[in-house]
């Protein structure tokens, strides 16, 4: 073992260290002892998640049965047929090992944490000269750190208000991207890359579709690259011979891994495909996207306000490595060239109903992130590559002149190239500061930079402090204590609440979400997570505006007719939708 360490060369000790460095960046951020400690997570949708996978664990026959009908929510819906098990199976599979809440804890934080040792390895998978995984691996830090949007998916504030399963399947798309792009070119690591693929997928449907996307285009450069000049640029030898046999193998690669790729998922495809008519749709309006500044100030250039943004120097950055990129024929570069063009055409050209615009922000985000952090990686490559040529063309000279004179040189052996043990430490710490000096006051204050109240820390303190620690604690529990009691002496049934974003101060406005996890599923909440799952979702909402104190339904739902505070009129649908017991606060 000893001997093995000992073998593992300098640069390599400094990728470890770097990836290392910037991972407890973000196991710093989440709050390690919060992160371990038993309480119930709460915040914005996570603090309702909770009931699905605890439901699993008790009901389903985990691990060989991974969905079910689930009574607890709306009037019922399907779990997980319409949504994403792999996070939540995750969760359960910890359990038995550590306590559940922190085994959801854990679920949630995961995808962020990994996401920085993803990137890593795409770019090895890519074959990129070093500091260049490492600054791909930097670059999701301020990405992950980013406020330019809260809830759409991938960065941690949004994975904290809920979209943990989304910055799971982000990190396996890298993965499933970096197995392709090398088994395109050298036809090897088949199984491997399907079940990346399926794994993102297993996880979410979002960035899976990311990925198939640029698995498409690394395809098409594949056909299109026949000088293979795109090759050459990593400066690297390939395995596999090059003509129209490798095309025709790459081709055969890609497809015969689909089709495995979707052997492993079917169970989950086909019945998300072909029961789309019994799902429900939120009508939710696209951004705009009619004038370069409206889509622009979405896509980080320009604030609200109108005042510039920190995203704009990543843009710019990004852009001067789309130049270099083509430039140098660097095939990785161009790969996130085209993946960021893609991703803002994606936005712009959206139809409305099709798919949400604004879930297609974060692969904007990731890809001109990822495209800055490979200019910067590539120009210190460069740098170093220059450096290391000029020192052995030095060398090689005195050896010359040593020949050529009969003089018996010295002991100078051919130069190694060191800056490439510090120039991944040296990326990584200069990331590590993007992201510190908001986050920490005492930097702050020396940099002039204000941390503000909504930094990813005071929001991971808020989750994973849990409901038990929140000052309305007593009362939640009270109130919960309460519905067990009636159950257990009128019988179990659904529950309707009345809507209130004052019911934040349990933890989360969603709390009462979570009624059929305290009850033992013994009492339901006709309101739930996951909106699209159930075609009773209308109706509920409709009663939620009758039974709500005047102007404080949430009426999320675009298209309804929503009525007025009619206690009598949500009544009579209630009973009409078979709902058991009505929770008043007003």
């Amino acid at each position: 073992m000893i001997n093995r360490l000992r073998r593992v060369s300098p640069s390599t000790w400094a990728d470890l260290v770097s990836i290392l460095l910037l991972v407890y960046v973000i196991f710093w951020a989440l709050h390690p002892s919060l992160l371990f400690s038993n309480t119930t997570i709460t915040g914005g949708d996570t603090g309702a998640h909770v009931a699905m996978p605890a439901y699993m664990r008790d009901h389903l026959g985990f691990p060989w049965h991974l969905t079910s009908w689930y009574p607890g929510w709306f009037a019922g819906m399907p779990l997980y047929t319409y949504y994403f098990v792999l996070p939540d199976f995750l969760a359960v599979l910890a359990s038995f090992v550590i306590p559940f809440a922190i085994a959801m804890k854990l679920a949630t934080a995961v995808g962020s944490l990994i996401m920085p040792l993803s990137a890593y390895v795409m770019g090895r998978l890519f074959r990129a000269p070093r500091p260049i995984p490492v600054a791909l691996a930097a670059a999701t830090l301020p990405f992950l750190f980013s406020s330019a949007f809260t809830i759409a998916g991938g960065n941690l504030f949004s994975t904290l208000a809920g979209e943990y399963s989304y910055s799971v399947s982000l990190s396996l798309a890298m993965v499933a991207i970096g197995l392709f792009a090398r088994g395109l070119q050298e036809h090897r690591g088949r199984w491997i890359a399907a079940a990346a693929l399926s794994a993102s997928l297993a996880a979410h449907v979002l960035p899976w579709m990311f990925a198939l996307a640029g698995i498409g285009l690394l395809w098409i450069f594949e056909l299109m690259n026949r000088d293979r000049r795109l090759d050459r640029a990593t400066g690297e030898a390939l395995n596999a011979p090059f003509g129209r046999g490798h095309r025709r193998r790459s081709t055969a690669f890609v497809f015969s891994t689909g089709i495995v790729s979707f052997g492993l998922s079917a169970w989950w495809v086909l019945p998300f495909v072909t029961t789309q008519s019994l799902t429900n749709s939120m009508g939710y309006t696209n951004f705009d996207t009619s004038t370069f500044h409206a889509v622009f100030t979405k896509l980080g250039w320009w604030s609200e306000s109108g005042g510039s943004t920190g995203t704009r120097a990543i843009i710019i950055v990004a852009a001067l490595g789309f130049i270099w990129a083509f430039a140098t024929a660097n095939r990785l570069g161009i790969f996130l060239s085209a993946t960021s063009v893609l991703s803002l055409v994606a936005y712009m050209v959206d139809p409305q109903g099709v798919l949400y615009n604004e879930r297609l922000v974060p692969f904007w985000y990731l890809s001109i992130y990822l495209l800055a952090g490979w200019f910067v990686g590539s120009v210190l490559d460069a740098l170093i590559t220059r450096r290391t040529n000029r020192r052995r063309a030095e060398w090689q000279r005195w050896e010359d002149y040593c020949n050529t004179e009969g003089i018996e040189s010295v002991d100078n052996p051919e130069p190694v190239t060191q800056p490439r043990f510090w120039s991944p430490l040296l990326i990584a710490v200069f990331a590590i500061l993007m992201v510190v000096a908001p986050l920490s006051p005492t930097i702050g204050s020396l940099l002039h930079v204000k941390a503000g109240p909504d930094q990813v820390p005071n929001w991971s303190a808020w989750n994973y402090s849990g409901y038990e620690k929140k000052a309305s604690w007593p009362e939640y529990n009270d109130l919960i204590t309460k519905m067990k009691t009636q159950s257990a002496k009128f019988g179990c049934g659904q529950a309707m609440w009345e809507y209130s974003s004052d019911e934040g101060r349990f933890g989360t406005p969603m709390a009462l979400m979570l009624l059929p996890y305290w009850t033992k599923n013994c009492v339901g909440s006709m309101e739930g997570l996951t909106f699209e799952s159930s075609p009773t979702v209308p109706y509920h909402f409709l009663d939620q505006a009758e039974l709500a104190e005047a102007g404080k339904s949430s009426n999320p739902m675009v298209g309804l007719s929503y009525g007025t505070t009619n206690v009598n009129l949500g009544i009579d649908h209630l009973q009409m939708l078979g709902v058991k017991y009505f929770m008043a606060f007003s």
